[in-house]
């Protein structure tokens, strides 16, 4: 059986507070080989790894996290763990040793920040750098195109689903992707094919709410898909004794 990559989705999203060091440190812990993160951008231009463009739902704090200074963001903390919201730079320089990073960006505007802060680090290839939006990717690749981009698909409105499976050849893509993220339930032979002879590696993404998440994660990879993002960091290791058995 081929290898396959093992990504903590925002670390985890079961028994940690998500997109949080202890997250991530939990994910790498059980043997994830990437780790997955979203990053919204302060009111004082600081890049933080959170999920929504608000702290509301997962912080004991309140607001847009773009109208916040992180000077005021660090005062709240996540709900189950009471850790604060972290710098993106942060998670890099504590995890860059240890695991390979998918760094989803939110908003178009957060395109020249990060790829200036990642000037600072040396391998750039442990660098994913995900977007729902095409001309996100293509700016990403404007400014370095050795960076590796992620097409998240599942929810794309310019180059869709239906489009992607509809092209013929690398010509037909808006731009060369070298992985696309789809929720698990729209994955099918036909679509790991078509990313096979594209030469794009495939994600599966979206199982927290499967009674048996694992029964599902085998089935993908029997299929041949090349990525499996864990919402449970447990399940990490599980398919791991699974793969070594194979």
């Amino acid at each position: 059986m081929k290898p396959i990559l093992l990504i903590g989705h925002r670390g985890t999203r079961k028994g940690y507070d998500e997109n949080t060091i202890g997250a991530f440190r939990k994910a790498i812990e059980y043997g994830a080989d990437l780790i997955e993160m979203d990053i919204h951008i302060t009111k004082d231009n600081k890049i933080i790894v959170i999920h929504d463009e608000t702290l509301d739902r997962t912080t004991n704090g309140r607001g847009n996290v773009n109208a916040i200074t992180y000077k005021e963001i660090e005062q709240y903390r996540t709900l189950k763990n009471y850790e604060k919201i972290p710098k993106l730079r942060d998670v890099i320089e504590h995890l860059k040793n240890n695991v390979k990073f998918i760094i989803e960006l939110k908003n178009p505007s957060l395109v020249q920040s990060v790829m200036e802060l990642l000037k600072g680090f040396s391998q750039i290839n442990n660098f994913f750098l995900s977007s729902r939006d095409i001309q996100v990717l293509k700016d990403i690749k404007d400014n370095n195109n050795n960076i590796p981009v992620c097409y998240n698909i599942t929810k794309a409105k310019e180059f869709t689903l239906n489009d992607y499976m509809n092209s013929e050849n690398e010509k037909d893509l808006p731009l060369k992707f070298d992985m696309i993220n789809l929720r698990s339930i729209l994955i099918n032979k036909n679509f790991i094919k078509k990313c096979q002879d594209l030469k794009i590696k495939t994600i599966a993404w979206d199982f927290i709410k499967y009674k048996n998440p694992i029964r599902i994660q085998r089935n993908l990879i029997k299929k041949g898909i090349d990525c499996i993002m864990f919402d449970d960091y447990r399940n990490i290791r599980i398919i791991i004794g699974w793969l070594n058995k194979s």
